[in-house]
């Protein structure tokens, strides 16, 4: 899940740092506060739910006791003090319940870990092009061009590595047999039983042919 700070240095869940799409409201989170953010219903595929603060969401995951992955995103917008509000305001809670931080922003990654060394944090990559020297405690790669030598260089550092969005089976199979630590999708009850598959009836020359062909190209159905 993703959060964007607000007008008024406070924090939403928002993915788009724009409200048009979603709200049909053609300002950015930036130029609103918390209250008018809140305010407002978003619609998308048939769904329809009030904006909601990061607060909120926080207080129900801790609710249900469900661990979250959450993405800072940034924007040149951002107030200078925005990682140190972040970390004021949710640090002792995200740590009490085991949540973690990922970031695109090498700049965002490098000062929660100066500032807050315990919290877990992730740097997003979207291209395998070179392993990174970094602070992070691990990676967020964009699964197509994740292989095995970087989870195994990330690994050897006791870095781990999630990768995202994985919808596609095969995809899914080809992750597990690179030994991620984590994979991101919007197909959970698929990775589920791909997963139970897997530690069912592991197969080691089904995974490995899966991993050859992908590797080699031959499957066209590979989601970016």
């Amino acid at each position: 899940m993703d959060v964007h700070e607000t007008k008024d240095q406070q924090f939403v869940v928002m993915h788009d740092d724009n409200l048009k799409h979603l709200a049909g409201v053609d300002r950015g989170v930036h130029d609103m506060t918390l209250a008018e953010l809140t305010a407002l219903t978003v619609r998308e595929n048939g769904h329809s739910a009030k904006v909601a603060s990061f607060d909120q969401y926080l207080a129900a995951a801790e609710k249900h006791h469900q661990k979250l992955l959450v993405e800072i995103k940034t924007t040149n917008e951002d107030s200078p003090q925005m990682v140190q509000h972040f970390i004021d305001k949710y640090e002792k809670r995200l740590l009490k319940n085991h949540n973690r931080i990922h970031s695109l922003s090498y700049l965002i990654v490098a000062e929660i870990k100066q500032k807050a060394p315990q919290l877990f944090v992730s740097f997003i990559l979207p291209y395998n092009i070179t392993f990174p020297q970094t602070p992070a405690n691990g990676y967020t790669m964009e699964a197509t061009t994740l292989d095995s030598d970087f989870v195994g260089q990330a690994h050897g550092k006791g870095q781990t590595v999630y990768a995202w969005t994985v919808n596609d089976e095969d995809v899914m199979q080809r992750m597990l047999f690179t030994s991620v630590d984590g994979i991101i999708t919007d197909q959970l009850s698929t990775l589920k039983e791909v997963v139970k598959e897997n530690n069912d009836h592991p197969s080691y020359a089904t995974r490995l042919s899966i991993y050859s062909s992908q590797l080699a190209g031959f499957n066209g159905d590979v989601e970016n």
